[in-house]
């Protein structure tokens, strides 16, 4: 009853919350069982999930700093701003993850 990833698109099968929790689809009787059987309902993948979008928003925001040539202060401080937002949250997640584990 294991899908293979070689030959299946998993988004057909599985959905993700808000928070990046798994989910089988309901039609899909391979998802429910690899759901289960794998445990793809524990925490710690939806915590995954945040820490993978977490780090790509950090690394976007590096890239759109890096190629800013404006001399509007306060704008790049609103985006340095940001930047460190997104860090300090990564960082709370990734300590969270940690204790989780």
């Amino acid at each position: 009853l294991y899908l293979d990833p070689c030959d299946v698109d998993f988004n057909f099968h599985f959905e993700r919350d808000k928070f990046g929790n798994i989910y089988p689809k309901a039609y899909s009787e391979s998802a429910e069982y690899m759901h289960k059987k794998l445990k793809l309902y524990l925490r710690r993948y939806g915590l995954i999930w945040t820490l993978e979008l977490l780090h790509q928003k950090w690394k976007a925001l590096k890239k759109i700093l890096s190629n800013l040539d404006i001399e509007d202060l306060t704008l790049k401080a609103e985006i340095e701003d940001l930047k460190k937002e997104v860090a300090n949250e990564f960082m709370e997640y990734f300590v969270y993850l940690r204790h989780e584990m």
